[in-house]
């Protein structure tokens, strides 16, 4: 196994000349990993004008939204270890990551457009619940930052819905 240098930085990855992943189609086989060249790709012109409107759609001051714009900032997607050698492997990538323009419109597809915008995800989301009648169905799930998921369960239960009705998921701080 080969030694992997201690300093890489994921912008490494792009800098390889000719990537190769070892793939066993079939865990369960006798036969050797089959070697399949990849490609890393990343697009090194950013895309101004979307950037500013990706910004407006990231309103949350949360460290990991700045750095996620900050890569924006410098860059316009990339995608790891797309297939390349031999010619039969289906040509996907493993991971992508969407160039602007592409993310705006996966995240208006997705986002609802009656939510008004406040400083926070939390703010919009209270200000657009506070809108909808109370309709108590089998259970109303909630998912998302910690911080949301709580105040949005507090905002419920001031509405009337019960705790057994609500089930709750954070993810991330």
């Amino acid at each position: 196994m080969s030694k992997i240098k201690q300093s890489q930085t994921f912008i490494n990855l792009f800098e390889t000349d000719r990537p190769v992943l070892k793939v066993k189609f079939d865990v369960n086989a006798i036969i050797e990993a089959t070697e399949v060249e990849i490609e890393n790709r990343i697009e090194k012109n950013n895309d101004a004008k979307g950037l500013k409107q990706l910004e407006k759609l990231c309103i949350d001051p949360n460290p990991n939204v700045e750095e996620f714009l900050n890569f924006y900032s410098k860059y316009n997607g990339f995608s790891l270890a797309e297939p390349v050698l031999p010619k039969n492997v289906q040509k996907r990538p493993l991971l992508i990551c969407l160039p602007v323009n592409q993310l705006i419109k996966f995240t208006e597809f997705y986002l609802l457009q009656s939510i008004p915008l406040h400083n926070t995800h939390t703010e919009s989301m209270l200000a657009w619940l506070e809108q909808q009648p109370v309709i108590i169905y089998d259970g109303i799930c909630i998912a998302g930052n910690t911080k949301m998921v709580i105040e949005i369960r507090q905002y419920l239960k001031k509405r009337g819905v019960v705790s057994n009705k609500i089930k709750a998921q954070s993810f991330w701080e």
